[in-house]
C-alpha cells in the first residue's frame, strides 16, 4: 500500500526474502527530503542528501543489522463481569515467562461490553526461545495451525500460574477464544 509514514517494529522488515521484508518505493517527487521523527542528529547526518527512498532503505539496512530476540504474543479473550487484573498495562521484571502484560480491552476510546475483556501477554526472549526450541539460527518455523495452538497452549498454562499470584491466589477464568 501507498503510506506517509512507516513504523517498523521488527528486524525482518530490513532481511531479503524474509516473511516481513519491506520494499521501498516512490511514485512522486523522489527528491523529497525526510528525516524519521525522532531521529538523531549522527542519523540526520548520515540520511542527508539521500532521497526519501533511499533514507528508507539505509534504515531497513540498520535494521537487518540488529541482533533479534525472539518474542511471542498471546492474546486470550474473556467473557466475565469480574476484574482480571488490578491493573490495565504492566512490564514484568523478574519473570522467567512475561514481560509485558496489559488489559487490551481498557485503552481509552475502547467500546466494549463490561463482561468483554482482552488480555495480551508478551513473553520473555529466553522462554521464547525455550518455546522456539533448539534452533538458535533465527529461522521462524512453519506457522501451521498446530504449531501455533501447541505454543498458544503452553503460554496460557505457564502465564497462569504467575496470573493467579497477581490476582492474590484467584485463578483465572477460562478464555473464551
Amino acid at each position: 500500500g501507498l503510506f506517509q509514514h512507516l513504523v517498523l517494529t521488527d528486524t525482518l522488515a530490513g532481511k531479503a526474502g524474509s516473511p516481513g521484508e519491506v520494499s521501498l518505493g516512490l511514485s512522486q517527487n523522489p527528491d523529497t527530503q525526510a528525516y524519521p521523527a525522532k531521529s538523531s542528529p549522527a542519523l540526520r547526518s548520515q540520511l542527508s542528501g539521500l532521497s526519501m527512498v533511499s533514507q528508507g532503505q539505509a534504515a531497513l539496512n540498520r535494521l537487518s543489522s540488529i541482533k533479534r530476540y525472539p518474542l511471542f504474543t498471546l492474546m486470550c479473550s474473556f467473557q466475565t463481569s469480574e476484574e482480571l487484573l488490578p491493573f490495565h498495562a504492566a512490564r514484568v521484571t523478574g519473570s522467567p515467562t512475561l514481560a509485558w502484560l496489559c488489559l487490551d480491552s481498557s485503552k481509552p476510546g475502547r467500546t466494549v461490553p463490561k463482561e468483554c475483556h482482552t488480555l495480551v501477554a508478551i513473553t520473555t526472549p529466553e522462554y521464547a526461545q525455550e518455546l522456539l526450541g533448539q534452533d538458535t539460527t533465527g529461522a521462524l518455523p512453519p506457522q501451521t495451525p498446530e504449531y501455533l495452538k501447541s505454543r498458544a497452549s503452553r503460554m496460557w498454562q505457564d502465564i497462569q500460574t504467575e496470573l493467579t499470584s497477581v490476582r492474590g491466589g484467584q485463578p483465572m477464568p477460562e478464555p473464551a477464544t
